[in-house]
This record gives structure tokens, sequence and C-alpha cells, in this order.
């Protein structure tokens, strides 16, 4: 009997024999995968690839840039994990997450997730006059 593997990441096609021994062909739809917009200081940010990580920090090199004394060089990672969006503190001061909805959460290198809006600060809270504050917003997410 043949195996077939199925990707459920993507479009996937599976080829079934049925009782008459003829191949028939399955396909299963990827519904639209979730992503994450970040609004920061006038700029805009939007992932959605599964596979990215979005480094946020002082360094230069990191996706979404904060110039602030108390942001880490390298402070943050939020990653889609299985249709969900996580954040990963690596920071000496800490991230704390103010989401529309539910209580604050404070994460020092922890994992925490990120669902509907709200915003993150780097080493303090959220203030409305927050400069460094970034909105986010999770589009699609899985329940």
């Amino acid at each position: 009997m043949p195996a077939h593997a199925i990707d459920w990441r993507s479009e996937a096609i599976a080829s079934i024999s049925g009782d008459s021994g003829e191949p028939f062909v399955v396909r299963a739809t990827r519904t639209t995968s979730p992503r994450i917009v970040l609004h920061q200081g006038g700029r805009l940010f939007q992932y959605g690839d599964e596979q990215s990580v979005i480094s946020i920090g002082r360094d230069p090199a990191c996706n979404v840039v904060i110039n602030d004394s108390k942001a880490s060089r390298s402070h943050c990672r939020i990653f889609n994990q299985r249709g969900s969006f996580v954040l990963i503190d690596q920071s000496t001061n800490g991230t704390v997450i103010t989401p529309d909805e539910g209580p604050v959460v404070v994460i020092r290198h922890e994992l925490a997730g990120l669902r509907g809006r709200g915003w993150i600060t780097l080493g303090r809270y959220f203030r409305q006059d927050e400069p460094c504050a970034i909105a986010f917003e999770v589009i699609g997410e899985s329940q």
C-alpha cells in the first residue's frame, strides 16, 4: 500500500486509491495565515510568514529599532508558533504587554502569547504618551 505525505502548512494534494484502484486527488486548501501589524513612532510593520522572526531592540540590525535607554540591544523577538504569535523577552529590563482586553503581562526571559490588540513596552509600563510604545494587532489568529 503506498504512503502519502500531506503538508498541512500549504495547499496539499494527496493521491488516494479508491475501491476501483483508480487514484483520485484530494485538495486541502489552507486558510489565510495569521499576521501581526506593529505601529511604532509613525512606522508600520506587517509580518505573516511562519518562518519570520521579528527582532525588536536598540541594535540597528533589529527589524524594529527602538532608541530608548530601557531597551536592550536585542530586547525581544516575536514569532509565529502554530498559527499564534508569541513574544520572547531576552532583555535586562523585561517586556510589558498591555492588551486591549485582559490583564497586563510582565515577562522577563519568558514567553507570552500575543492576541487581539494592545501595546508592547520595553522595560516600563504602558502610558498613553509613551513615545517608544509599540501598538500591535494580530489578524486571522488561530483560536
